[in-house]
C-alpha cells in the first residue's frame, strides 16, 4: 500500500489555495498524514498596493517582514484548528521563487504529496503556463494534487477516480499507484481508453468503430487485470472505451458524465518528454477538468 505520511499544502493566499486545504485535510484523515503548509513571500505590485492601502505609514522596506508575520500568524491559527481535529500541522514562511522553494521544502522534508490550488492569486479563468502550479508540475518527482473548487458539491469527498490509459504505450506506475489510492479512499476506479483517430466517428463505417472499440476494450481489461492482481484487490474497477476526436476531450466528457471526483494522470505521454509541455493532454485536462487532478511522474 502507498503511504502518504506528509502532505505539503502550498498556500499563496488565494481562495483556490484556501479551498485546497480542505482536500489536504480530507486526505490527511484517510491516510493518517501530517500536513505541512508553505507560503513563499513575493513582493508583487498587487501585494505592495494592498499593504500600503491598509498600512499607509508602513516603511516600504518593512512590508516583506509584515507579510511574513501575517502568514505565520495565519499558519499558527490553522495549526490550532487542525490540532483540535487530531491532525498535525506545521507552517513555514520563506522568500524566493515559489516553485523552487515548494519543491526544495518538499524534498528536504520527505513529503509524499503536494496539494495546490488550480489557479493562483490573480489568475481568473485558466491555468496559465508560467504559474507556480504549472512550474511545480513540470519539475516535481513527487505526486501533485491539483485541487479544484466544485460549487454545490462537497469538496471533502472522492468517490469516483478516473485514470485515462493509453493502450499504445507501455504500462507505467500511475495505474498501480491510483489503485492503491482508490483502495484507501474506498473509491470506485474508472479506467478509460479514448479511441482517437482525429476524425469524426461518423466518417467511418459503424462496423469499423465497433470492432476497434471491442479490440481496445479487451486490451484495456488485460492491462488492468495484470496490475490489479498485485495492487487492486478489493477495489471496484470499471473499464470503458470511448471514441473522441481528441483524447483530452474524451477524458473531460467522461469526467462530466460519470460524476468523477478526481482524475489521475502522468506528466508525460508517448513522446517521453520529462516535463509537462504546453499543449500536452495532461495540461489541457488540468486546465478544463471539472474536478481535481492527481499528477504523477511515472
Amino acid at each position: 500500500m502507498i503511504k502518504i505520511e506528509k502532505i505539503l499544502w502550498a498556500y499563496d493566499g488565494s481562495e483556490e489555495a484556501k479551498a485546497a486545504l480542505n482536500h489536504a485535510v480530507f486526505l490527511a484523515r484517510r491516510f493518517g498524514s501530517e500536513i505541512l503548509g508553505i507560503h513563499v513571500v513575493v513582493l508583487t505590485r498587487r501585494l505592495l498596493y494592498e499593504y500600503l492601502r491598509k498600512h499607509p505609514q508602513i516603511d516600504i522596506y518593512g512590508i516583506l517582514d509584515r507579510v511574513e508575520e501575517d502568514y505565520n500568524k495565519e499558519f499558527a491559527s490553522i495549526g490550532e484548528e487542525l490540532k483540535a481535529q487530531g491532525i498535525s500541522f506545521k507552517g513555514y514562511v520563506c522568500r524566493n521563487e515559489p516553485d523552487k522553494e515548494i519543491l526544495k521544502y518538499a524534498t528536504d522534508n520527505g513529503v509524499d504529496l503536494i496539494v495546490m490550488g488550480k489557479r493562483g492569486r490573480g489568475l481568473v479563468n485558466t491555468v496559465l503556463v508560467g504559474s507556480t502550479t504549472i512550474k511545480v508540475l513540470r519539475r516535481s518527482k513527487i505526486p501533485v494534487f491539483v485541487a479544484k473548487r466544485r460549487n454545490g458539491k462537497g469538496e471533502e469527498c472522492i468517490r469516483n477516480i478516473l485514470v485515462p490509459l493509453d493502450i499504445s504505450e507501455r504500462l507505467n506506475s500511475v495505474l498501480g499507484y491510483t489503485m492503491e489510492f482508490a483502495k484507501t479512499l474506498n473509491a470506485v476506479l474508472h479506467v478509460l481508453y479514448v479511441l482517437s483517430l482525429h476524425m469524426y466517428e461518423y466518417d467511418f463505417p459503424h462496423s469499423v468503430i465497433r470492432d476497434l472499440k471491442e479490440l481496445s476494450a479487451e486490451e484495456l481489461r488485460r492491462r488492468v487485470d495484470r496490475v490489479s492482481i498485485e495492487k487492486g484487490e478489493g477495489v471496484d474497477i470499471r473499464t470503458d472505451v470511448v471514441y473522441a476526436t481528441n483524447p483530452y476531450l474524451g477524458i473531460i466528457d467522461y469526467a462530466l458524465t460519470h460524476d468523477i471526483d478526481l482524475i489521475s494522470m502522468s506528466t508525460h505521454g508517448r513522446k517521453g518528454v520529462k516535463r509537462l509541455v504546453l499543449g500536452s493532454v495532461t495540461e489541457k485536462v488540468i486546465s478544463d477538468s471539472p474536478c481535481s487532478v492527481l499528477v504523477l511522474n511515472p
